[in-house]
């Protein structure tokens, strides 16, 4: 989480170090935030190939992938892909959205879709689709059609 602050920190002085209200228009390349929960410890990562920042608490991605890690293994849980996204860090956070197509991997789903947002925090992680959905199980499902 410190490094998570420090870097936020570091994008609001690159915000206004040309005037109040002016942000950075140079994009960040191959950019990589680990973001860790409360204890300390790592529980995702936000990469993209270019990340233009808009807000301390805002910046939009290209070719997004946001990697949830196992709190038991430390492993990839889920993925999440985007050719473009906005994130928000809003109560440390992070909730991701978009109006082009998104692909999510996790243990036994996978969904894509477009126009969608997808809340993530310690207690939940929420995916919204609201265009093109399209979502496949890899469960049994007993009695669905009794």
């Amino acid at each position: 989480m410190i490094r998570l602050l420090a870097l936020l920190f570091g994008l609001s002085v690159l915000g206004y170090a040309a005037g109040p209200g002016v942000a950075a228009q140079a994009p960040v390349r191959d950019f990589r935030l680990p973001i860790s929960g409360p204890d300390g410890q790592r529980t995702a990562f936000i990469q993209g190939d270019t990340v233009l920042y808009h807000s301390t608490t805002e910046f939009s991605v290209k070719q997004l992938h946001f990697t949830e890690l196992s709190p038991q293994t430390g492993r990839p849980a889920t993925v999440l892909v985007a050719e473009e996204a906005v994130v928000n860090l809003v109560n440390k956070t992070p909730v991701i959205h978009g109006d082009k197509s998104v692909r999510l991997i996790g243990q036994g789903i996978e969904a894509s879709g477009a126009d969608w947002t997808y809340t993530f925090d310690a207690h939940q992680k929420k995916l919204s689709l609201r265009r093109d959905v399209r979502v496949v199980l890899a469960a049994e499902l007993k009695g669905l059609l009794q």
